[in-house]
């Protein structure tokens, strides 16, 4: 009777434990929006249209860390407009995921996002 009564309880940690796991916005990401690109709306709470400074305090919100700010002209799958520069943040973590927000030179402001997830990836 003791063995079944902490089967279950084991069992059920193991059920709550995988919700919340799933339930974690970031987790969530990182297993079923794995990549995409976007010119309008949100993702990451980093809004197309908003300053880029806005960008950097919404990143870290998501467990990214800025990565790099070269002049890039690509970045992931997508080529951008001489007219945009692009910020670049990482999430080292078992996401691997990489953010890149592409924003104006001349105004700041964020044109696109583009990210993309390589959970569980192991560098050799």
């Amino acid at each position: 009777m003791l063995k079944l009564v902490v089967g279950l309880a084991s069992l059920a940690v193991v059920v709550v434990g995988g919700i919340a796991f799933a339930a974690d916005e970031d987790n969530a990401n990182a297993l079923a929006s794995s990549a995409g690109f976007i010119r309008e709306g949100s993702k990451f709470g980093i809004r197309v249209g908003d300053h880029i400074s806005a960008a950097d305090w919404n990143a870290r919100q998501h467990h990214f860390q800025l990565y790099s700010r070269d002049d890039l002209q690509t970045c992931l799958s997508q080529e951008y407009p001489a007219t945009e520069a692009i910020v670049v943040y990482k999430d080292d973590s078992w996401r691997r995921g990489t953010v890149c927000v592409a924003f104006n030179r001349r105004s700041g402001k964020i044109a696109a996002v583009e990210w993309s997830y390589a959970a569980f990836m192991v560098d050799l």
